[in-house]
Parts: C-alpha cells; structure tokens; sequence
C-alpha cells in the first residue's frame, strides 16, 4: 500500500484548497521528508485528512463515548467522537481526498466529505459522504452507502482502521507508555495493539463451564437425593400380593362371564320377541298400503296410455309460439325496410355534394403550384447565402487585426534569436569536453539513493541467513505436531456436531413433554377414573338394585296370586271331596245293605218277615224285598257300580286335593322365599342410592344423568388414560434419551475442547514461527532482489565497468566524488536545456510569422471581394421572394394540404355510409322476404298438426280413455322422470310385502331355535341380581390389582432413572474434574490468567520484530522479556551483556527503544501487506542533540529500507538536516497553508 496524494478543503485551520502530490517533485525523488509548522498549524490535521478520506476516522478523537455533546450553530450540538467536528467554523463544506495504491497495484481515489444544510455556514450538519475511483479503470467501484465503500477500501489495503493506525501512522508516545507501564496495563495495551482478545475470553470461559460443571454436578446429586424408592422386602411384599390379586381377577372374571352368558341368552330373546311383533306389525302396515295404493296404478296406467300424443301436443304448442314469433319479426321488418331505404337515399345526396366540394378546391391547389415551386427555390438560394455573408463578413474582420499583430511580433522575435544562438555555442564546447558524465547526472537522485540503499542490504543480508536456519529447524517439527493435532481436533470436532444435532433433536423431543405435568394429569385421570368407577358401580347397583325390587315384587305378587288361587281352589276340591265321600258313604250303606239282603242269611230272615210288622234290621213296615226277585238283583249291581264310580271318583278329588295343597305350600314357601328377597333388595335398593346421592353431592354426576351417559364419561375417561400412558412413558424416554444425549455433547465437547486447546496453542507457535520464518525469508530475498537491483540498475550508471569495486573500497568517498560531477553536469544541462528549448521556440516562431503575414494579406484581400460578392446577391433574391407571397411556404402549404385532407376524409366517410346504407336495405329486404315465407309454412304445419291430435283422441276413447284436449295437456306435464320413480314405488310397495311376510317366518324360526338354548337358571332377575354383584366385586378386584402393578411400575422406573443418574453422575464427575484442572491451568472470572499466558507469546514476537529493527538504529540495546511475565528488560551488548531495566534508559535511549516497539508493531500488522509510506507523529522537541542525531539516524536507515517517511515536527535542526518539508504556515484569521518546499 502507497500513498500517492493527499487534498483537502476546510479541515480545521486548513481553510484552503490543498494538495500534496508525492508523485511530483520534490516528493517524488526523496526517501525521507518533514511536515513542520508551530504547534497548532495543523501538521496533524494532514493525517487526520488521510484518516478521514480512508475510514472516516481519525487517530485524535476519543476512542469511548460520552454523554457530553459540543455546541453547533443553530442551537445544535455534536458528539466530541463524530469525525464532523474536524470542519472549519464558518465554512458551509468541506472534503478530504486521497489517492494510492492498493495491493492489487490499481490506483484509487478514496473522497470523504461533509456539508451544512444549503451548503450554508448557519446550516445544519448533513451526514458524511464517501466515494471510492478507481484511477486506472475510470469506475466508480463504491459511493451509494458508507458501509460498503468503507469494505471496499479495506479490502483495497489490506488494513483496518486499528491495524492503518499502527503499521503506516505511528504514534511514539503510546509506545514509550508500554515500554515502561506494569505488566497488568501492559497486556491490556498489547491485547488491543494486537487485537488478541480471544485468550481473555477462553479464560473466562474454561473459568464458567468449571463453575458450571460443579453446579450441574450438585443439581444432579440433589435429583438423586429426591427419588423414591421401594426397599427390597416391601417390593417382595407388594409383587406377592399383586400376584394374589391378579388370580382372584381371573376367577372373578371366569364367573362373570358365565353369568353374563346367562344374560345374553335372556336379552337375546326378548330381542327375538320385539323383532317378531316389528316383523308383524310391519307385514301389516306393508299390507295395507299395497291395498291403498290401486288408485295410483290406475292413475299410472292413463298416463302411460297418453304419452304416446305427447311428441304430437309439443310439436303443436311449438308450431304456435314459432307462429307468434315470426309474425311480430315480420312486422319489425317491415319497418325496418322502410327506414333503411330513407338512409340510402339520404347518404347519397350527401356524398355528392361534399365530392363536388373536393374537385373543386383540387382544381384551385393545382393552379397555384408554379407560383409555389418558384417561391420555394427562392427561399433556398436565401437560406444559402445569409450564413454565407455573416461568416465573410465576421471573417474580413478577423483577418485585419491578425495582420496588424502579426507584422509587430515578427520584429521582436528575430533580434531575441540571435542572442541565444551565441550562448550555445559556448555550452556545447564545455559539454563535449565531460561527456562520460551525462548518464550519472542525468538520474542522480535515483542513483545516490540505490548507492547507500545497496551499501546497507549488503550488511543485512548476512545477519539474515544465520537466523533464518535456525527458525527454519524449529518450524518443520511444530508442522508435524500442528498436522497431528488438526487431525484430532477434526475427529472430535465432527463427533461433537454429531452429538450436538442428536442433544438438539433429544432436546426438541423432550421440550414437547412436561413430566411432571403428565404425572399430575395421569394421577388426576386415575383419581377421577376411580371416582367415575364407583359412581358407576353405584349407579349400576342402584339400577340393578331398582330392577331387581321391581321383578322381586312383580314375583312377589305373581306368587300371592298364585297361592290364593290355589288356595280357593283346594277349599272347592275339598267341599266337592266332601259332598263326593258322603255320597260315596250313601252308595256304600245302600249297596251293602242290598247285598245284605240279597244274601242267604238275609234271605231267611226275609221269609220270616210279615206284613205289617216292624223290621228287625231297618225297623220298616213295608218289606219290598222280602220275596226274591231277579229285578232285585239288577238293582243291587247298579248299586254296587254307583258306589264303585262314587268311591273312584273321591280319589280323584282326593289326589286333586293333594295336588293343590302341595301347590299352596309350594306358593306360600315362594312368598316368603321372595318376600326375604323383597327386604334383602329394598336395602340393597336404598344403600345404592344412598351411594349415589353421595357422589351426586361431590359433583361426579349430574342431576338427572343416566348410567350409559355415566358410563360413555368413564369410557371417555379410561381413553383419556389410556392415551396419557404411551405419551408418559414416551416423555421418560425422551427424557432419558436427552439427558444421555447431554452427556455424550458434554464429553464430545470437552474432547474438542481439549483437542481445540492443543491446536490451537500449536497453530500459535507456528504462525509465530511461520512469521518469523517469514519475515526472515522476505527480508532475505528482499535484501537480495533489492542488492541485485540496485547493482545491476547502477551498471547503466557508469560508463567503466570497475566503478563496483571503487565503491565498495570508500563507498561515502565514490559517492561524494558522483555528487560532485553531477552537481557540476546538472548545472551545465540545466543551462543548454533552457537555451535550446528557448531556441526552438523562437525559431518555429519567426517561421510561423512569416508564413502567418503572407496568409493574413492574401485572405484580407480574398474576404473584401467575397463580402461584396454576397451582398449583391442576397439583395437580389430577398426582393424577388416578397413580390410572390408574404407569408411562409410551410405555413400556406400546411393550410392547403390540412382543408384538401378534411374533404377527402368527409368523402370517405360519406362513401362508407352509402356503401353502408346500400348494404342494410338488401340485407332487410332479404330479411323481409324470408320472414313472409316461414310464417305462411307455421300456418300450414299448425293446421295438419290439429288433426293428427284430434284422430289419436279417438283412438284413446276407443280404448277406454275419454280426454279432452285441456285434460290431456294437464297428464302430459307430468315428466318421465315421475312416471318412473312411480312405478319404482308401486313396485317397492308390492316387494315391501313379501319381504314383510319372509322377516315374519325368519323371525318366528329364530324364536323357536333359541327357545331350545335355555339356561337352567330360574328367572332372569335372579342371573341379574348374580352378575350385579359379581361385576361389583370383579371392579373392586380390578382396582385393587391396577393401583398394586402401578405401585410396581412406578418404583420400576424409579429404578431404571436412579440408575441413569449414576451413569450420568460418573460423567458429570469426570467432566468436572477436566474442568477444573483446566480451571486451574488456564481460567479465571476476568479472564487474566490465560491472557497473560497468550500476551507473552506475542509479546515474544513483538519482540523479536522490535528487536530487529533496533539492531538497524542502535546495536548496543535488546530487548528482552522477564520468564513468566510481562516484564522487559533491556540488553546492553556494550555492557557485556548486562541485562538492565527500562527504567534505566535516557531519553534518547527510550526514544530509540520506543522506536523500535512502533515499528515492530507495525510490521505485526502489516506483514501481509506491503507498506511503502509511513508517518511518524512524534514530538522531537523533548530530545537532546544527541538523541535527535540518533533518531535521523535511525529515520534514515528506515528510508534505505524502501519506504516514504513523513515525520511532523517543529525542531529546528531537524528541519535544517530533512531538505525536503511539507511547511504548514499560519496566516491570520486561525487559517493556515501548506507549501512544498526541497532542495
């Protein structure tokens, strides 16, 4: 990077326009050259106006904000950091401009500026500009936003703002305060000289993820304190007793289903039951309908008959409304006839009457144009010589004072010649005299600087090579290392964006749960679902309970019923039994006494019985049978067979008696079976209802809820449960997952860590060696190339080739000799260049006289006699021109052509309307004709198409179907789309009924096959009544089993978490023990420790770059650093390497050593750019007279090492010793100019 030009306007007390070329003599040619002026000039505004057009910055302003504002014009204030300030008071704007060379080689031109609003002194401050040109190219590269011109002069240089600042502007005093601050401020000014801020903050981050690691550490010990879990034997007690529950579940279970098959036989059959009177009642209904529906199929079976003549009636109706239609079109054609024949003829008269306007106004056009085309050829021949004449007579002018002038300069010149012709012939003799001069002087100052700058790379050069081998040595091994340990940090590295992608997405994962909201919600679901459970097992025991009082008491009452009929009926068997044995009884006495009498016994006592005498036996006094008779004996059978039949029939009563009495006993041991029942269910009815009523109270169900609707919320219930277990046992594992992914970044970053740690502190070494190695290199090769060059550059120079080895004899001596003889040469040529410029100049002059008399005269005379020429001619046309028309062609041309134009579009489209008009009445006449032809054919077809309808209404009366015309319109609205979904319907209601009639007999066969299935249980509320109860004890189990397995579950996973804790403890504890060992090496809460570490090293280089520079200005002093710090020291190599404090040195020597610090800095700054300018901002003032000889020294050798020095001082001396100075003058109003002064 170089600097080429420095301008500026209105900066400070630089009111002025200036510029600074340091591509023109004299700054140009020297190496070395200072900016003087008294103190508050404005030397340092030159640097800020360099500043300023680069980066919008300058070095003096605060480098911290404050809240202070500075006072403007107008009530305005201004922050003392706004780079504005730098405007002069009183100037409405003003600029910095600077151009130079950027790394690419390309010129630029960076331009910064500012202005007050209107570009008044009174305005207010408007926002800066800045711009950026490349010279070469011509192209605006940067200039719409400040950012990117700012990024694109950056890039340009090479150089930051800070970096510009140390490595091309230098300030010593800064400099001379590091050299001698403590080490705790010294490394605060080295890490922002350096811009290595890095090591503070990995201090104070290795200080944090240790602190970190032991709070994590303690978190996670806590966590393990906190969980809950079984001891051994009370896990023992739990798994045996969920083992019993889970048996006891599945007896229950077995049970239950046994007796809800029971009940599903009794639900199916009433279901049967209810299907077969749907199924009958449905037969009916379909029945009924089919009956009611012959109105419609005779209706259907008229409009089947009809829609035959329905093609006929449309054809009809719309033969009658195309009639309409073409009778009102055919009148509106008429009309239209007529109107478009009025058009026709209009049209035409008036065509006619504009073309007879059009032929007649072409006619008086045409008889103008001779008199036309004459007045145009005139205004040519005008136009032509009026410019003519002006340029003769302005040129007539002209040649006559040329002619005058020319005569008096001719005289002049000639007598001048002579006097400069006889002072060259004196020049050349001396001349040719020292010939073998003229190549030296001719470039001396270019040859005087390559002399001294070849001189001091010939001793640099040797020190180099010597240094360079050992660097080199050191730099091959730090290589290997560095290779090995970029190779593991790249491993570990992408094991760590590895783990860190599967922390993220573990972390993304497990963000989506909330455990311990899931528990809470999966504990309340569980309390609710136990509550809903309970409810519902009252709810079901109040229904059951309901149900089974209501059948009980049905059964009850039956049983009552029962037994009082069987009751009643015993009472009339046994009054019949009675009546029967009494009877019996009579038969029985009846028929034994006939046999008694019919006896032989009986037979002698009959004998001996007389009339009239009492009976022995019976005590009668009429014996009847007293003889024997055969019809005696008939009665005796008939008798005994009526007591047979009596005694017969009182065992049947006997045995029906029986029957009923066991009846009546087995009704009443039913009654009182049913009524203990009756009580048992009444109590069962109110404890369940008391039950209810108490959850009703705490809100678990509503007023007026039923069971199902209980039961739909307990099902909603069991799958909001149900749902909440995958996500609960999902969250745990997410969790898990996280927290191992945790623990695999942890550890894949504290590997990176360490392997960064380690390739790093290699990769500093290296580059520190690297940019030893470097600097060595380039020094060498450019102390080499620039030897090479200068010698062979200084070849040309002399015309013996043995002038080297005279120079390197006395080199002071051979270039004092050179000076000498191109002081004597330049003189010389100075003085012949002069004249023989001066020669020339009056020579091509004096010949360029005469010629230029000889031509003045020649065309004075030719101009006269053209001006006389044109004049007369143009007098002649212009009278011509006016005797034929006043007024301009263009304008009388323009009103023919605009009235010929109007008629002609007048006629055009007048012939168009016509042509129009012509069109419409053929077309209407057309139109009309068609019309009469179309309404005469409706006519004809209306009429054919009335007897065709009335023919097929015959046919229909014939048929059975009398219509008139108006009814058969109305059944032909009906749509085949009706007549269809009709028939569908009748048809549906014919197939309804026998589908009716088969579900009848399918279900009557269902009802007699599940009748054969009955189960053995007495009645149905009896296997209620079981399964009630049973399911009640099943629930109870169920619960019982569920809260001892969750139990289980829970201490489970309590288990396997305390176990991942270890797992993650062990981790965490390693972690924490690398952290704080490296806590220990490296961290600290500001950061210092680790800072102090890294500033030594590149203090270390600093160093070594100071030191270098300070063997080329002083080889007695070096500096050195104090092991284990910051501290310097200084050695004395004239002191036998005596090592002393900085404290210890003079003035002089603290300037030199401060010196060396600056330049060592800004070679680390610059080391990848080349800087061939650089300023020094110093006070000289404070310095001796030795110690300033000291530092011109040591600015000097900086000028043979290649670079434009620019020094700002006001001491005298050295402003005597730097021949060439930027002078900034004060002037009277606060102003000040600048002025380039040299040799």
């Amino acid at each position: 990077m170089k600097i080429l030009a420095i301008r500026g306007k209105n900066l400070a007390s630089l009111a002025r326009l200036f510029e600074i070329e340091f591509t023109s003599e004299p700054l140009a040619s020297t190496g070395i050259f200072a900016i003087t002026g008294p103190t508050g000039a404005g030397k340092s505004t030159l640097l800020d106006a360099l500043c300023l057009a680069l980066y919008d910055d300058m070095p003096r302003l605060p480098r911290e904000g404050t809240r202070q504002q500075l006072p403007d014009v107008s009530g305005e204030t201004i922050a003392p950091r706004d780079p504005r300030t730098i405007l002069r008071r009183g100037a409405g704007e003003g600029f910095a401009e600077v151009d130079f060379v950027g790394n690419d080689g390309v010129r630029y031109r960076a331009h910064w500026s500012v202005r007050r609003a209107r570009s008044k002194a009174e305005g207010r401050l408007q926002a800066s500009e800045m711009s950026l040109l490349s010279l070469d190219h011509q192209q605006i590269i940067a200039s719409s936003r400040k950012t990117e011109v700012l990024e694109a002069i950056v890039a340009r240089i090479g150089l930051s703002f800070e970096q510009f600042t140390r490595g091309v502007l230098l300030a010593q005093n800064e400099f001379a305060s590091f050299l001698k601050a403590p080490d705790d401020k010294r490394a605060e000014l080295l890490q922002t000289l350096t811009g290595t801020d890095l090591f503070a903050e990995l201090s104070r981050r290795a200080y944090q993820y240790a602190k970190g690691a032991e709070q994590n550490l303690g978190h996670l010990r806590t966590r393990l304190a906190n969980l809950a879990i079984l001891s051994t034997e009370e896990r023992q007690q739990q798994e045996l007793a969920s083992s019993q529950a889970q048996r006891q579940v599945q007896t229950l279970e077995t049970e239950r289903l046994q007796l809800e098959q029971q009940l599903q036989w009794y639900r199916q059959a009433a279901q049967l039951e209810q299907a077969y009177q749907q199924a009958n009642t449905s037969l009916a209904k379909a029945l009924e309908e089919e009956q009611a529906a012959n109105e419609r199929r005779q209706f259907l079976a008229k409009l089947e008959a009809v829609q035959a003549l329905n093609g006929l009636v449309t054809h009809r109706q719309r033969l009658q409304q195309d009639l309409t239609t073409s009778t009102a079109q055919l009148q509106i054609a008429q009309q239209h006839h007529a109107t478009t024949e009025q058009h026709q003829q209009l049209a035409q008269t008036q065509l006619l009457a504009v073309q007879t306007q059009l032929t007649a106004k072409q006619q008086e056009y045409a008889a103008l144009q001779p008199e036309l085309l004459q007045a145009r050829q005139l205004d040519t021949l005008i136009q032509a010589v009026l410019p003519r004449h002006a340029a003769a007579l302005t040129q007539q002018q002209t040649a006559q004072q040329a002619f005058h002038v020319l005569q008096t300069a001719a005289k002049q010149h000639t007598a001048k010649l002579t006097q400069v012709q006889q002072q060259q012939t004196t020049l050349k003799a001396w001349q040719r005299e020292h010939s073998a001069w003229q190549g030296l002087a001719e470039h001396w100052p270019r040859w005087q600087g390559l002399l001294q700058q070849a001189q001091a790379s010939w001793q640099q050069q040797t020190e180099a090579e010597s240094k360079l081998k050992a660097v080199a040595a050191e730099l091959v091994q730090l290589e290997t290392h560095l290779a090995q340990a970029k190779l593991a940090w790249q491993q570990q590295q992408q094991a760590l964006m590895a783990a860190t992608a599967q922390a993220q997405q573990a972390q993304q994962q497990a963000t989506h749960y909330d455990l311990e909201d899931l528990a809470k919600q999966r504990q309340q679901l569980e309390a609710d679902l136990r509550q809903l459970q309970a409810a519902q097992q009252a709810g079901l025991a109040v229904q059951t309970s309901s149900q089974a009082l209501a059948d009980g008491q049905l059964a009850f009452q039956q049983a009552q019923l029962q037994q009082q009929h069987s009751a009643q009926l015993c009472q009339q068997l046994q009054a019949q039994l009675l009546v029967v044995e009494g009877e019996s009884e009579r038969a029985e006495h009846t028929w034994r006494l006939a046999a008694a009498a019919c006896a032989d016994q009986a037979a002698h006592w009959r004998a001996q019985l007389t009339a009239g005498d009492a009976c022995p036996v019976c005590g009668a006094l009429e014996h009847p049978y007293a003889q024997q008779a055969p019809a005696l004996d008939a009665l005796l059978v008939h008798l005994q067979q009526d007591y047979l039949q009596q005694r017969e029939a009182a065992k049947v009563l006997t045995g029906r008696v029986n029957a009923e009495q066991a009846h009546w006993q087995h009704y009443q041991q039913q009654s009182l079976s049913l009524e203990q029942s009756l009580t048992q269910a009444t109590a069962a009815k109110n404890a369940a209802l008391a039950a209810w009523q108490t959850y009703a109270q705490l809100g678990l169900v509503g007023e007026g809820e039923t069971t199902t609707e209980l039961e739909q919320r307990l099902a909603i219930q069991q799958q909001a449960l149900a749902a909440i277990h995958p996500t609960e046992q999902a969250a745990r594992r997410a969790y898990q997952q996280h927290e191992l992914a945790q623990q695999a970044q942890r550890q894949a970053q504290q590997l990176a860590s360490a392997a960064q740690d380690r390739y790093l502190s290699l990769e500093t070494k290296l580059k520190l060696q690297q940019t030893q190695q470097h600097y060595l290199q380039q020094g060498q090769v450019e102390l080499t190339t620039r030897l090479q060059a200068y010698l062979k550059q200084l070849d040309s120079a002399f015309v013996d080739p043995s002038w080297q080895v005279a120079w390197q004899v006395s080199a002071p001596q051979f270039i004092e000799r050179c000076a000498d003889q191109v002081r004597s040469w330049q003189a010389q040529q100075q003085a012949e260049h002069q004249l023989n410029q001066e020669q020339t100049e009056l020579v091509a002059a004096q010949t360029a006289f005469d010629f230029k008399i000889q031509q003045a005269q020649a065309g004075l005379n030719h101009r006269q006699q053209e001006l006389a020429e044109l004049a007369a001619e143009l007098a002649l046309q212009q009278q011509q021109r006016q005797s034929l028309f006043a007024e301009s062609l263009i304008e009388l041309e323009e009103r023919w052509q605009r009235e010929l134009a109007q008629l002609a579009q007048q006629v055009t489209a007048l012939q168009t309307q016509a042509e129009q008009a012509d069109h419409a009445q053929i077309r209407a006449a057309a139109n009309l004709g068609q019309l009469q032809t179309q309404v005469e054919q409706l006519k004809d077809q209306q009429r054919l198409s009335q007897q065709s309808l009335a023919t097929e209404l015959a046919s229909l009366r014939q048929h059975g179907f009398s219509l008139e015309e108006a009814e058969l319109t109305a059944l032909l609205r009906y749509q085949p789309v009706w007549l269809q979904r009709e028939r569908q319907a009748l048809q549906a209601l014919h197939v309804a009924g026998r589908q009716a009639q088969a579900i009848l007999d399918e279900r009557q066969a269902q009802r007699t096959q599940h009748e054969q299935s009955r189960p053995e249980a007495a009645s149905l509320e009896t296997v209620q009544a079981a399964y009630a109860s049973q399911l009640l004890n099943l629930q109870a189990a169920q619960l019982a089993a569920q809260e001892l397995l969750l139990s289980l579950r829970e201490d489970q996973q309590q288990r396997e978490y305390a176990e991942g804790l270890q797992v993650e403890l062990a981790q965490l504890t390693s972690q924490a023990r690398i952290w704080g060992q490296l806590n220990e090496l490296i961290g600290s809460a500001n950061g210092n420790k680790f800072r102090d570490i890294a500033q030594q090293y590149s203090l270390d280089v600093l160093l070594s770059y100071a030191n270098r520079h300070l063997a080329d200005l002083s080889r007695r002093y070096s500096l050195r650093r104090v092991q284990r710090s910051l501290a310097l020291l200084v050695l004395d190599q004239d002191m036998g390497g005596e090592i002393r404090s900085v404290h210890s040195l003079s003035g002089g020597e603290s300037f030199l050593v401060s010196l060396a610090l600056a330049l060592g800095l800004a070679s680390l700054s610059s080391q990848r750019v080349k800087v061939e300018s650089l300023f020094i901002d110093e006070g000289f003032g404070s310095l001796d007279t030795d110690s300033l000889r000291i530092a011109m020294d040591a600015l000097d050798q900086l000028q043979a090492q290649g670079r434009k020095v620019g020094v700002i001082s006001h001491v005298q001396e050295m402003t005597e010793r730097l021949g060439v100075q930027i002078q900034v003058r004060r002037l009277s109003g606060g102003q000040s100019h600048i002025r380039v002064s040299g040799q």
